[in-house]
Formats: structure tokens, C-alpha cells, sequence
């Protein structure tokens, strides 16, 4: 039985979640902390699965207990539940919160969110790796956006839409920009997965506060993998958007292109032995997803797809992002959607570069017969040349 500790400075708020949450006694262990430091001592005895505090308490306040999960414990999902939607404590509680949840939150809203976040949890099986997510508050970012941002931020002229042209281009500030707009303090009807909608959303000087914030995106070091893997990632983001069946799916394919290869990022700041050693391989020509199954290693597809669905995004960009080497590990019966748009984005995007990153994985065919899309691969290949002419000449 999954340990789940709530946390608040209020026994009568406390007193209306166990009353409310009272028919998943059999399903989860409960415990109602009413304070920080009663949270951090439920903490410190372990065997805590998810956490869920209250933002503002005297003493201990929610920031500052996370930020001692996400130092000391940090498998422990983190939740922050409140009302409050000041942006200066959300700019604090970023690194250390995996998802916002607003107050009132009714105990649908609130199971569903635990539920999916250890389903998601449980779906790596390498608990060394998953403590190991648990600490990641910032990706790599490319320092060359950076600089850029920094400069668009000061020009006068700039608006938001220039603003989310360059955001779209670096795929670890894309993510962190959508799990804040998508958290519970900006108060959002649905969930965004657009970035033009996001920028606008949280607006330019929000944007500039979170790049100043090195704990949140950080920097890292010119690395041309890194600029490799954004560039393929953008390609497969664009040829995502124009293949996708309709409209729809296209809005969400663009992101969900652009974020496909995010669990490689991660991966590649772990320095575990393990880890090493599938970066040794792919350096060596092997293609990353044989170099993870070699090594035994959970792959960068699961891992990207865990650590957004851990950040909240919605639920179908986080699937692709899991599977878009393995499409059908779900079937294909539900035709041709985004997870199938990615998978064939990404096969056809790096079938037009040499792909240094060996980040490659064969075209499903069957899922191709399956969907009926064999006469539509001649033209999307074609696209796909284009589309990476028309990066090269930029």
C-alpha cells in the first residue's frame, strides 16, 4: 500500500481532507501532518511514496519542506496544494514541486493526480534511476538562448509571439515553461500545450524572471550533442505539426516532437556507471535505443515520458514522449494519433541527417499497414527533406 503524507498548518483543513478522501483508506496509507516539521519527522521515518503540502505554514513552510524531500528523500512525489498565487513563492517552489494542484481541489482531481503520478512512478523499474529523477530540478539548456532570450528581453519591440519562437527551439525550457502555465497558481481552465499560449499566459516579464533563475533552467556547456539533438528534436517537431491528421493533433504533435527526445538530456547529466557506458556505446555508433537495452538501462523514451507526466503535462504529449520508439506497445487500434504522428516524425527526421546522436529507430512498418498509411510515406519523406533543407540554408 502506497504511503501518502497531506500536510497543512490548519487541523480543520486537514480534518476536510481525510473526510474526503475517507474511501481510498484501503487503497492508500494516509497520514494528515499538521505542519512542516510534522512533515519533515513523517519524512525522515520513511516509507513516504507522495507528498502533498500546503504553500504558506508558520515555520516550515511548504517550499522549504520539498526542498528538504527533494534534498533528502528524493524519490517522494511532490505535490503543493494551495490557494495562494503569488508569484514570487511559485518561483520558489519550481525546482522542488513535480505538480501544482489549486485549492478547492475535489477528491476526484486529487486521486487521479496521485493516481498517475505513481503509475507513472512505478512504471521504471530502476529505483536507483527513479531517486535519481526525483533530484531533477533544471535541464540543459543551450547557453547560445540564453543569449538570445536576454537580449529579446530587453528590446522594446519584442512581444510575446518572438518570445515563443525562441522558447520553441530549446526543448528543456519549453518543458519547464509548460509545467508552470499548467500548474494550479496560474488558474487555467485546461491544459496548455502550446507555447504561444504559454508565453502570453505567463507573460515577458515572468519569462525573463524564470531565465534569470539559474536553479531552475541552469546552463550547461557548449556541447554540439546537445546542439544535434535540439536541432533533430525542432525538425520533428515541425514535420510532427504538418503530418498530423488534423488540427488538433497537430497543436499537440509540434510539442510533443519537440520534447520526444527530453529523457535524453536527463540521462546525459547522470554520471552513473551505467550511464557512461550507453554514452560510450552510442559515441561509438551504436544506436542509443540497443545501447540502453544492452546496459540494461531504462530508456531515454521512458524516462522523458515519466519526468513530464511527473511535471503534469498533459497526458497524451507525456505517452508519446514514453513510446515513440515503441508505438504499438499499446496497440494501434485507435488509428492514427499523436503517438503514432511522433513515432513517424521522428523516423522520418532522422532519415534526413546524419544522425551523430545515434539516436535512430526503424520506421514501424506494421504500424504503417495497420493504419493504411503506406501511400502517404513518399510525400512525408519528401516534407521531411524540405523541411531540413530549410534548416540548413537558415
Amino acid at each position: 500500500m502506497k504511503r501518502v503524507v497531506f500536510v497543512d498548518d490548519e487541523q480543520r483543513v486537514l480534518d476536510g481532507l481525510r473526510d474526503m478522501l475517507r474511501k481510498h483508506r484501503k487503497k492508500w496509507d494516509m497520514h494528515f501532518a499538521l505542519g512542516g516539521q510534522e512533515g519533515i519527522r513523517l519524512l525522515d521515518a520513511g516509507g513516504v511514496d507522495v507528498l502533498v503540502s500546503d504553500m504558506r505554514m508558520p515555520g516550515v513552510d511548504g517550499v522549504n519542506l520539498l526542498r528538504h524531500a527533494h534534498q533528502h528523500h528524493p524519490a517522494v512525489v511532490r505535490f503543493i496544494l494551495s490557494g495562494f498565487a503569488e508569484e514570487a513563492a511559485c518561483m520558489r517552489a519550481v525546482p522542488v514541486a513535480h505538480q501544482f494542484l489549486s485549492k478547492p481541489c475535489d477528491a476526484a482531481q486529487l486521486e487521479s493526480a496521485i493516481d498517475r503520478a505513481l503509475a507513472l512512478r512505478e512504471s521504471l523499474d530502476d529505483e536507483a534511476l527513479r531517486a535519481y529523477l526525483g533530484t531533477v530540478d533544471k535541464l540543459p539548456s543551450q547557453p547560445k538562448l540564453y543569449h538570445e532570450l536576454q537580449k529579446l528581453m530587453v528590446d522594446a519591440k519584442a512581444g510575446t509571439e518572438s518570445v515563443a519562437r525562441l522558447v520553441e527551439r530549446d526543448m528543456a525550457m519549453s518543458a519547464k515553461l509548460l509545467q508552470l502555465v499548467n500548474s494550479g497558481f496560474f488558474g487555467v481552465a485546461r491544459r496548455v500545450s502550446s507555447i504561444d499560449h504559454a508565453v502570453s499566459l505567463l507573460g515577458i516579464q515572468t519569462i525573463q524572471n524564470l531565465v534569470l533563475a539559474a536553479e531552475v533552467f541552469g546552463t550547461s556547456t557548449t556541447n554540439a550533442r546537445l546542439a544535434e539533438l535540439q536541432a533533430h528534436a525542432l525538425l520533428t517537431a515541425r514535420l510532427a505539426a504538418r503530418i498530423a491528421p488534423n488540427k488538433s493533433v497537430g497543436d499537440e504533435a509540434f510539442l510533443a516532437g519537440l520534447l520526444h527526445d527530453v529523457g535524453f538530456l536527463v540521462l546525459s547529466e547522470a554520471r552513473s556507471a551505467q550511464i557512461e557506458r550507453v554514452l560510450s556505446l552510442s559515441n561509438q555508433g551504436r544506436p542509443l535505443v540497443d545501447a540502453e537495452a544492452e546496459c540494461g538501462v531504462v530508456s531515454h523514451a521512458r524516462v522523458g515520458g515519466y519526468l513530464l507526466g511527473l511535471w503534469g503535462l498533459p497526458y497524451p504529449i507525456s505517452e508519446a514522449v514514453a513510446l515513440h520508439h515503441t508505438p504499438r506497445a499499446i496497440g494501434s487500434a485507435r488509428g492514427f494519433d499523436l503517438l503514432a504522428t511522433v513515432h513517424i516524425a521522428d523516423a522520418l527526421a532522422a532519415e534526413t541527417t546524419v544522425d551523430a546522436l545515434h539516436l535512430e529507430a526503424p520506421l514501424d512498418q506494421v504500424l504503417i499497414a495497420e493504419l493504411g498509411l503506406e501511400g502517404q510515406l513518399g510525400g512525408w519523406r519528401g516534407l521531411a527533406a524540405q523541411l531540413a533543407n530549410q534548416r540548413a540554408a537558415a
